[in-house]
């Protein structure tokens, strides 16, 4: 605040790259009434009163590499299987953007219904399951934890990490 002195309001905006397309996200402190409704019209803006509550949401604008680098996976599994690179990059990015249009708007249960909602032993059901046991959801826990932590001028918390690995399983008895 001291160097944008005279200023009289001050304001922290975190927009990430797809607001170009005015298809992006924003976080920002404190809620304005002519800032808030211009990057609601870059995308979803979500304004909030706290700058301590503005830098715990930080952390999510992170996972964008985590994303892709999914993303990238999904794309060279399928080139493994002999689909076209163009054909796999194709589906995989209209996938995930189709699955991610349900949370889109959500509430404070959407994500939660969403997870639920897996049929019990279906293809989906399969890979969460397969992803948790490998321990993923816990592995993003401490990323964000740890992000948050840089954010704050803080160290990360020490944790034993143990890298996934995968073969396949030995058919002898």
């Amino acid at each position: 605040r001291e160097c944008c002195s005279p200023a009289g309001t001050v304001m922290r905006a975190i927009p990430l790259p797809p607001v170009a397309q005015h298809r992006g996200a924003t976080v920002m402190c404190p809620p304005h009434p002519v800032v808030t409704p211009l990057f609601e019209s870059l995308g979803t803006a979500v304004a909030v009163e706290a700058e301590e509550t503005l830098l715990k949401l930080m952390p999510v604008t992170a996972l964008m590499g985590q994303l892709y680098a999914q993303q990238l996976a999904a794309q060279s599994w399928l080139q493994e299987q002999g689909v076209d690179a163009g054909a796999a990059a194709r589906w995989v990015g209209a996938v995930y953007h189709t699955v991610s249009y349900d949370s889109a708007t959500p509430g404070p249960d959407t994500f939660a219904s969403l997870v639920e909602e897996q049929t019990p032993g279906g293809l989906n059901e399969q890979v969460l399951r397969e992803m948790r046991e490998a321990g993923a959801s816990l592995a993003l826990r401490d990323s964000l934890d740890d992000v948050l932590a840089r954010i704050e001028g803080r160290p990360a918390a020490a944790r034993e990490r143990t890298a996934y690995s995968s073969s396949p399983a030995d058919p002898s008895p």
